[in-house]
């Protein structure tokens, strides 16, 4: 009896596997905009940045921002992401040799990211949310 309730479970475990088991997505694959800028919420101007990653590792990152009360497209980039250890993403932009790794942090259902920016010693942190 025992071993028919142990083969049992196994075909039930085996059986409730199927292939949407294996489409999870990387939590970095969507469609972002800029929320905010060191705990702030940004402009609207501002939020128009979006940060889009593709499945298939491509990605393109257009920016906006707010000048002289006018919002300025400030350009699209475009390059390649990739998924390294732990939380940390690599992006290469077009005409980058190597990727330049950031870690990034997901909160809200993995509907935001974070991740920080380190300037002439000052560290930035920006937020993007899924659209």
């Amino acid at each position: 009896m025992k071993k028919l309730f142990v083969l049992t479970l196994s075909l039930i475990s085996l059986l409730s596997c199927n292939d949407s088991d294996q489409d999870i997505k990387d939590p970095f694959i969507g469609n972002w905009y800029k929320f905010s800028f060191q705990g702030e919420e940004v402009s609207d101007c501002e939020k128009k940045t979006t940060f889009i990653v593709e499945e298939n590792g491509d990605l393109s990152i257009s920016s906006f921002e707010e000048y002289e009360n006018d919002c300025i497209d400030d350009g699209t980039a475009s390059g390649k992401w990739s998924k390294h250890d732990g939380n940390y993403y690599g992006i290469t932009l077009t005409g980058d040799t190597s990727p330049d790794l950031r870690e990034v942090i997901f909160k809200d259902n993995n509907n935001t990211f974070s991740f920080t920016d380190n300037e002439n010693g000052k560290t930035f942190t920006y937020t993007y949310r899924r659209k």
